[in-house]
């Protein structure tokens, strides 16, 4: 009873703490299209919104090569973040904030990390190899590969 507390305490903290961050926000609100990055190491080259929408909802927990899949968000005021919530998930970034909280109070699943900005996402993809993002099509990408998202 007390870690499931501790998880929807975290959840919370989670969801304060991205509301609150605003670095990025003024330039993502002009950018309207995302493209999905994955570490350069990944084999991967083309995944279907199934597939991803499996991925970050964290239905799918591995990559073929049979390393984990590491998913992470941008923060919910992002316009890629809701873009891609929209486009792929199917659902609204407050939707998904929902569904991880049933998630969590089930004693399931862990949401992906929230990231303060896009160079964060970045980073993080190119520093993890199973990392999986999607970042507002015009960032520079360096040590990272885009991914085509095939429909």
């Amino acid at each position: 009873m007390i870690q499931r507390h501790l998880r929807f305490f975290a959840l919370c903290c989670s969801v304060i703490f991205c509301a609150a961050l605003r670095s990025d926000v003024a330039r993502a609100q002009s950018d309207t299209t995302f493209v999905v990055i994955v570490n350069s190491g990944n084999p991967t080259t083309e995944l279907s919104n199934a597939d991803l929408k499996e991925m970050f909802l964290g239905r799918r927990t591995q990559w073929e090569s049979a390393k984990t899949v590491l998913p992470v968000d941008l923060g919910p005021k992002l316009i890629a973040r809701k873009n891609f919530s929209r486009d792929v998930l199917g659902l609204s970034t407050t939707a998904v904030t929902n569904y991880w909280m049933q998630e969590i109070f089930g004693g399931g699943k862990t949401p992906p990390p929230v990231v303060s900005s896009v160079s964060a996402a970045v980073a993080y993809v190119a520093a993890n190899s199973g990392a999986i993002a999607y970042v507002p099509a015009d960032t520079p990408l360096d040590r990272v590969r885009v991914v085509r998202i095939v429909k």
